[in-house]
């Protein structure tokens, strides 16, 4: 895989070392099994899905996100860049 570490690694969540055939999620430098990473709110895997970073060394993934977001203003129309 690209931008594999050549040192032990270890995931951020679980502690447990990665082996060459694991699957990897990196995020500013540190590393997750995809499983591990997780919405603190909701519990599913965030891996290859959109999310934000909260607090604490924790995620959230972005259902969670809109649904806890304070909301200023109702608006349906959603708009992508």
């Amino acid at each position: 895989a690209a931008n594999r570490p050549l040192s032990k690694t270890f995931c951020e969540v679980c502690g447990q070392v990665f082996t060459p055939r694991d699957a990897m999620q990196t995020y500013q430098n540190r590393y997750f099994h995809p499983h591990c990473f997780c919405c603190a709110s909701c519990g599913n895997s965030i891996a290859g899905k959109p999310f934000y970073p909260k607090p604490n060394n924790q995620f959230q993934c972005e259902n969670c996100n809109n649904a806890l977001a304070p909301v200023y203003e109702k608006n349906n129309n959603k708009e992508s860049i």
